[in-house]
């Protein structure tokens, strides 16, 4: 290790065996790593070693933390995409029902009118909007559901 050390490229040779084994071995802390270095090779070496691998590491956390951050931006965003063609969807089912009652004159009143409105049950709306083509009444619309 000294010998490492002392080479004219030592410092960052010994940045990099850290670096190895601090990624082949997960139950080695900097801690220990730093420690044996101190030991091994001094004071200077631990923190002219030690200094740079420890940035290295945060840094890697912090990119770490913003990569985390963005893959759950892109997922909230997503659910959000989602939930918001849902509700289109539901909402142009809702009107649809709606329109068919007024284009065939059924009266709709306003606890029928809600209940379509806040149903967000796409299978039940589709239903709907079968029965409401040849329904007599509205409550004929809705029966069995």
């Amino acid at each position: 290790m000294r010998e490492v050390w002392n080479a004219p490229n030592g410092a960052e040779a010994m940045r990099t065996i850290v670096r190895y084994a601090s990624l082949a071995n997960a139950q080695t802390s900097a801690q220990d790593v730093a420690e044996a270095i101190g030991q091994l090779l001094g004071q200077d070496a631990q923190e002219a070693i030690m200094t740079p691998f420890l940035r290295d590491v945060l840094e890697a956390r912090r990119q770490g933390e913003i990569d985390g951050e963005t893959k759950g931006r892109e997922k909230w965003l997503n659910e959000g995409r989602n939930e918001g063609r849902n509700e289109g969807r539901n909402e142009g089912r809702a009107a649809s029902v709606l329109a068919f009652a007024q284009a065939r004159q059924l009266p709709v009143s306003e606890d029928a009118r809600q209940r379509i409105l806040s149903c967000n049950d796409i299978p039940t709306l589709d239903r709907w909007i079968v029965r409401v083509a040849t329904a007599s009444s509205m409550e004929s619309v809705f029966e069995d559901v």
